[in-house]
């Protein structure tokens, strides 16, 4: 079934603008006719199924400290080291 972006916004409970994102994107699959962009209902459903989480229960490691330091404290100093500030 082909949709409209205001269908699938009420289909799948997207915000329109969030849709019009990710056609500018080339995230979602859809089709351009001139300047109306249209999607097929179960090309949308089977991208969505790309992202389901099998587990239920948060990754073990998720807050483990590496050498005393958190993840927050790795990337600022990643982040830091690109624009040559000292750590």
């Amino acid at each position: 079934m082909w949709l409209t972006v205001k269908e699938l916004s009420e289909i799948f409970k997207f915000k329109k603008s969030t849709v019009y994102l990710w056609v500018e994107r080339g995230v979602i699959p859809h089709y351009k006719i001139g300047r109306l962009v249209r999607f097929k209902s179960e090309e949308v459903e089977e991208w969505l199924a790309n992202f389901k989480n099998t587990s239920s229960t948060p990754h073990k490691g998720a807050h483990r400290h590496v050498s005393g330091k958190t993840a927050i404290d790795i990337v600022r100093k990643a982040i830091d080291a690109t624009k040559g500030l000292k750590v």
